[in-house]
């Protein structure tokens, strides 16, 4: 079952014209079902190109959970900075908090997440640590610090 296996997959990889040798770097006998990938040297130079661009564009598009999302010029900046500190005040705070301001709207969103599926992981956490303000708090698509 294990040899019929490995003949598929080698089927497979010879019938798409990559060369295995460039793929496969050898089946340890010793290991049975194991198999070593060798990734050649240019992935490594393309994730640093790509990296750098992030940090160039400042940030990748993800996610981030909002906390708090206010408009009045009286309250909303006094009221950012309650939450931020009530976040901060928590024992098991992880993630980056951040304190958004966009004339006229005041904002504090908490992660830096390039999948949904983590923000909202953290916005389960986040709206049981604030109960109260649960119905207020969504996950917002945004630049995110790589």
């Amino acid at each position: 079952m294990k040899t019929t296996i490995l003949s598929v997959f080698l089927f497979v990889l010879f019938s798409v014209g990559v060369p295995a040798q460039s793929i496969l770097q050898h089946f340890d006998q010793n290991h049975k079902n194991s198999i070593t990938i060798v990734r050649d040297a240019k992935v490594d130079t393309l994730l640093a190109l790509q990296k750098a661009v992030n940090i160039a564009e400042n940030g990748v598009v993800g996610y981030r959970v909002q906390l708090f999302w206010g408009n009045s010029q009286q309250t909303s900046r006094t009221k950012a900075e309650e939450v931020k500190a009530r976040y901060l005040a928590l024992e098991n705070h992880k993630s980056e908090i951040y304190t958004i301001f966009e004339s006229p709207t005041w904002k504090v969103q908490v992660g830096d997440f390039r999948t949904y599926p983590n923000a909202l992981k953290l916005k389960a956490e986040l709206e049981k640590q604030f109960a109260d303000m649960a119905a207020y708090i969504r996950i917002v698509q945004t630049k995110v610090n790589p």
